[in-house]
């Protein structure tokens, strides 16, 4: 359990992790979905949301105003979102050869998440589950936990052949633990394992979800 949520609450670059990156200070987040939504369901997508503001304690709400959203959904070509959110990219990347997502975030000085987007380019989404997987990893993207894991039953496996469209207990586990008290926006990965050391991740582990 102690990998595994290394692994998912970091995002790895050049071998180096950055620091924790997360909403605080927030009691209700707000989404925007800009453009049709795909590939899933509202009624499994709103599933989805309770499920995931359930272990994170937070209110998760639609809006129609993407002035007052916090998490922006957008459906559409990777160059409108870059445009339209004003992201910068690398321009060597040729994104519409093959990305079938995009996600980005804004943070302040102590690495607590100001504003978060992802987009879903459904031209380029090659299977129905493919673009479920997307939709909700992307998701758990915007509320921080960017990094991957090796599990194959988990949602946050890149490589599996058949992608996970659901959350495993362990998946679940990890969520509960990165929107833990312990555990706080700005951590590096030395003070992360600092803190592991002193939780009871057995009695986490047996926790009924």
């Amino acid at each position: 359990m102690r990998d595994e949520f290394i692994q998912c609450a970091f995002l790895s670059a050049n071998n180096q992790t950055v620091f924790i990156v997360k909403w605080e200070n927030k009691d209700t987040l707000k989404y925007h979905i800009d453009g049709n939504i795909e590939f899933i369901s509202k009624k499994s997508w709103n599933k989805y949301i309770n499920e995931v503001g359930g272990l994170i304690e937070k209110h998760i709400v639609e809006t129609k105003n993407p002035t007052e959203a916090d998490i922006h959904i957008y459906f559409g070509e990777l160059m409108d979102y870059f445009k339209k959110y004003k992201i910068s990219y690398r321009n060597e990347i040729k994104v519409n050869d093959r990305f079938d997502n995009w996600s980005d975030r804004s943070y302040n000085n102590k690495h607590q998440l100001s504003s978060t987007s992802y987009c879903i380019v459904p031209s380029k989404t090659l299977s129905g589950e493919r673009g479920d997987y997307n939709i909700k990893r992307m998701f758990l993207k915007s509320i921080g936990l960017l990094g991957v894991t090796e599990s194959r039953i988990s949602l946050f496996n890149t490589n599996s052949n058949v992608p996970v469209t659901g959350l495993a207990n362990e998946d679940k586990r990890l969520i509960k633990l990165f929107y833990s008290d312990s555990i706080k926006a700005g951590m590096n990965l030395d003070e992360v394992n600092k803190v592991l050391k002193t939780l009871d991740l057995e009695a986490l582990y047996n926790e009924k979800l």
